[in-house]
């Protein structure tokens, strides 16, 4: 789970408009160059959307990626980051059967890595996930991915 806004934090958003300080304490979950757009423009947005964002993102339906994509667009459009990630398909895909399938043909395509990680080499799990990730076009929850393909290499 994402710990970057902790609960005082949080409940300080809650009460007042952005500072300073939470704009540092949102650089790790939005990445630098929206949060200095933020300083830039002096933006402000209800705390409530970004609560609302940073529990879509500690929940795991999209990922910090997709956040950047989401908080660039409030800050462009304003607007629910719920509806953001529906009107922009970023959920990430974590259900079984698609990932399975996702899984299984990095696999079968790429024998080497496959049979490395079987042999020992923890490592060769990454070029694997890279393929599933590559193949879902970035959609697959990447936890959920290595878990699957550890679960098919072991199995």
């Amino acid at each position: 789970m994402n710990t970057a806004l902790q609960t005082l934090e949080t409940e300080r958003l809650i009460l007042r408009p952005f500072v300073a300080a939470d704009l540092a304490a949102l650089t790790p979950i939005y990445g630098d160059a929206a949060v200095m757009a933020i300083r830039k423009l002096g933006v402000q947005t209800p705390a409530q959307t970004e609560l609302e964002l940073v529990a879509i993102i500690d929940t795991g339906t999209i990922s910090s990626t997709g956040g950047q994509e989401v908080f660039a667009e409030l800050f462009e459009n304003g607007g629910s980051p719920a509806a953001i990630v529906e009107d922009r398909g970023l959920a990430q895909v974590s259900d079984s059967g698609e990932l399975d399938k996702w899984c299984q043909e990095a696999i079968d395509a790429n024998p080497g890595p496959a049979d490395d990680f079987r042999n020992g080499k923890e490592n060769a799990i990454n070029f694997l996930k890279g393929q599933v990730m590559k193949a879902s076009r970035g959609k697959a929850n990447p936890q959920v991915v290595g878990e699957t393909l550890a679960k098919l290499l072991k199995g």
